[in-house]
């Protein structure tokens, strides 16, 4: 209850930006380390036939702003998050009514939308850590949160045409400090992170 929506903004394939806020039942993020992207389940609501007049059917960005008021004795300032995704797919759609139909909108991190644009096919010779910094700033568009660099062996070779997310993951086979595997994962607080397990339950 101590969190608020502000806006949910659908830019359509043609450049209109409409606030859909009234129109969503309800939205649930997921955040896990055994994905690289957020996904977003979106329910609509829809007595004004937005999803025929507006020709949604995926690639369209979406925008939720997301605010949660501090804690009672908290000095602090409302937080707020503004969370860029693009629609994925549309699916459950249920006319219900005559005027009124029910729908579902998969959503998932924008990065993951250029990673669909992308086949890496280039040499590489670096550290792991440096090499998946260097993929999500220069072939993923984002700027990692944080990626732990205590691998310091170099490794050197060409990336078998693959997605920078398939390269980042096929990379990570090799990655292990003290016997435990690394992750990498992104969530709504701080964005794209590499980071080991051990790493993980020592904060």
């Amino acid at each position: 209850s101590s969190y608020s929506v502000s806006s949910i903004i659908i830019e359509t394939n043609k450049g209109e930006e409409i606030d859909i806020n009234n129109l969503v039942n309800n939205f649930t993020f997921t955040e896990s380390l055994d994905k690289s992207y957020i996904e977003c389940f979106v329910q609509m609501t829809d007595a004004t036939n937005f999803l025929e007049e507006k020709q949604i059917n995926g690639n369209e960005k979406i925008t939720f702003t997301i605010s949660r008021s501090p804690f009672k004795d908290s000095e602090k300032d409302k937080i707020k998050w503004q969370l860029s995704m693009r629609i994925s797919e549309v699916n459950g759609y249920v006319r219900t009514k005559a005027v009124r139909q029910n729908y579902r909108l998969y959503c998932v991190s924008e990065h993951m939308y250029i990673n669909a644009s992308k086949v890496l096919v280039r040499p590489f010779e670096n550290t792991i850590g440096g090499l998946i910094d260097k993929i999500c700033k220069a072939d993923l568009k984002v700027e990692p949160y944080k990626i732990n660099t205590s691998s310091k062996a170099t490794i050197k070779g060409i990336y078998p045409r693959m997605r920078p997310i398939q390269a980042i993951k096929w990379l990570m086979r090799n990655a292990y400090e003290d016997n435990t595997p690394f992750y990498f994962y992104e969530s709504i607080a701080n964005g794209v992170s590499f980071e080991s397990y051990k790493k993980l339950l020592e904060e």
